[in-house]
Formats: structure tokens, C-alpha cells, sequence
């Protein structure tokens, strides 16, 4: 995937730690600076601070970081700070308010999150061995970039009267139009392990608030401007549903489900496609301010 055209915004280190909150022994920071040439540095700095960070982490924030801050519509909004957190602490014990109310079935311990009450990404590197899934660059760029569009709904992007599936589908098209941004973040090569992330991280139960597999699948490979659909709330509900532009598709997605992929050739798209009104890479919606609904 060639590296998106966009002016990305610089800033200072100083600007950057000035943003975020102070460091703890009990977290890591990685808001990582986006100007040419400190990002390195910048992740360095926070290494002396609070231990040794996952690279991964600290690589894939950055990417994302830029990608951020290239898209008008989120340019001039705060990158949220993305902390670590230690070993055997979970993303609940940090948020309570994204631990599942009592009475629901139980829910895996996500990878990464965004926990509204902090305005943070918080990031579980351990609980990707929970999911059965590797800890590596491509697993981390997803479940950043999914909690990062969480930021977004939760923030005031139009998603008033959605489903809930609806919602949780829709973070994941715009952690597809975040990575297709990114400068270096390019997806598995095969479409398989590129929809892994999304068609494994939940269980099957959750289907009716989460999705199913395929609908997973489908709404990350909408924000990487491979399908016929786009990211709207609209969007995704339909997705929900099963109504889509390109039914085609979302079928060769549910194709892994019976573990073949021969259906996706000549079907899926095998790069992002620009249109009149799509352009490559994707753009995030329109966000409205905090506290606002558009």
C-alpha cells in the first residue's frame, strides 16, 4: 500500500507530553509525537520514564497518531493518550464503566479499549493471547485503531437510534479508514489474516451487540476502502442487518466461515478503490464536539 499524500501536522516533544497526562509507575504513556524525526525519540523518552514499552505499541501509535492528524476531521481534536497497562491488570480494573453490567453474559477481556471517563486508550497486550490472537504490529494497529474509533462515536460522531451491533461495527470501519491513513501500516497481504483481528474478537454470542464474523469483517475492509459501502452510522446499521451495496462480498467474508477463500478472488477488493465521493485513503466522517450530536 503506498503511503497516503496527506500534509501530516507536526509537533514539539514538549507539545506532545504536554498533552497528556502525567506518567504513573501503574501505566505507560505512548502519545507519540507526529513531527518528522521525533516519533523515535519521543518513544525513547517515555522508555526512560516508565519502563520498557512494547515497540509495537509505541510504532503503531505513532502511525496512527499521523493518520490522526492528517484527517480534517478529527485534525484539530486531541489524539487520546494510549496507555499499557502492567501485567495481569485488566482494561476493567482501570475502567469500571467498560466492565460488562451484572447479569450480562461475560465478555473477553478486550486488547484495547477507549475509557471514556479518563478519555483514554487503554491497551491489554495480554489479552490478545486470551483471543487467540498474536500480539503482533497488525493485531495492535487494529484494536488501537477500533478503540480509537470508539473515542469518535463516544465523542459525537451521528450514531443516535443504532443498534448497538451497529455501533461496534461502526468502530471498526473507522479503525479501517485510520489504518488505510496511516503512512506505514499496510494489512497482511493475505485477506484471511487481514480480517482476523475483526472476525475473531468476540465470541459468537455477542453477535446481536458486537456483530457477527463476517459483519466484523466486512465493516474493517468498508474503512480500508475495499467494499462498496462507507462507515456512516446509516451504514453499519444496514451492515447489522445484512443489507449491503455489495452482497457479493460480504458472502466471500462469511467464506471463511466454512474455511474456504477461494470465493474472494475477483471479489474482494485487493486494494483501496477511489471513487467521486470515496477517495483513497478513506476520510472519517464528520465529528461534532464533544457533548453534541450533529
Amino acid at each position: 500500500m503506498s503511503a497516503p499524500s496527506r500534509r501530516t501536522t507536526t509537533s514539539s516533544i514538549a507539545q506532545v507530553l504536554g498533552d497528556v497526562p502525567r506518567l504513573t509507575p501503574a501505566v505507560w504513556l505512548l502519545a507519540a509525537s507526529t513531527a518528522a524525526g521525533t516519533g523515535t525519540a519521543h518513544a525513547s523518552a517515555i522508555k526512560a520514564q516508565a519502563g520498557q514499552p512494547s515497540a509495537e505499541i509505541a510504532e503503531v501509535s505513532d502511525q496512527l497518531r499521523q493518520a490522526w492528524k492528517a484527517d480534517p476531521a478529527t485534525a484539530s481534536r486531541p489524539f487520546p493518550p494510549i496507555e499499557s497497562l502492567p501485567t495481569g491488570r485488566r482494561i476493567g480494573d482501570i475502567c469500571p464503566s467498560l466492565r460488562p453490567p451484572p447479569g450480562t453474559p461475560p465478555v473477553p477481556p478486550s486488547p484495547a479499549a477507549y475509557c471514556p471517563t479518563s478519555q483514554r486508550v487503554l491497551v491489554d497486550g495480554t489479552a490478545l493471547e486470551a483471543l487467540g490472537q498474536p500480539a503482533d504490529r497488525w493485531a495492535y494497529a487494529f484494536w488501537i485503531a477500533t478503540a480509537l474509533g470508539q473515542s469518535l462515536l463516544q465523542d459525537g460522531t451521528p450514531t443516535a437510534g443504532s443498534p448497538s451491533a451497529a455501533a461496534s461495527l461502526q468502530s471498526f470501519c473507522l479503525a479501517g479508514v485510520l489504518i488505510g491513513a496511516a503512512p506505514a501500516l499496510p494489512p497482511p497481504a493475505d485477506l484471511p489474516d487481514l480480517v482476523a483481528p475483526a472476525r475473531n474478537a468476540y465470541p459468537s454470542a455477542l453477535a446481536p451487540s458486537r456483530g457477527d464474523r463476517a459483519q466484523r469483517g466486512y465493516a474493517l475492509l468498508t474503512g480500508l476502502g475495499r467494499t462498496a459501502s462507507g462507515c456512516s452510522a446509516s451504514a453499519m446499521a444496514d451492515l447489522a442487518a445484512n443489507r449491503v451495496p455489495d452482497p457479493a462480498v460480504l458472502d466471500a467474508v462469511r467464506s471463511f466461515e466454512r474455511g474456504s477463500s477461494t470465493r474472494v478472488f475477483g471479489v474482494i477488493r485487493p486494494r483501496c478503490q477511489a471513487s467521486a465521493n470515496n477517495p483513497c485513503p478513506r476520510s472519517l466522517p464528520p465529528v461534532a464536539p464533544r457533548g453534541r450530536t450533529p
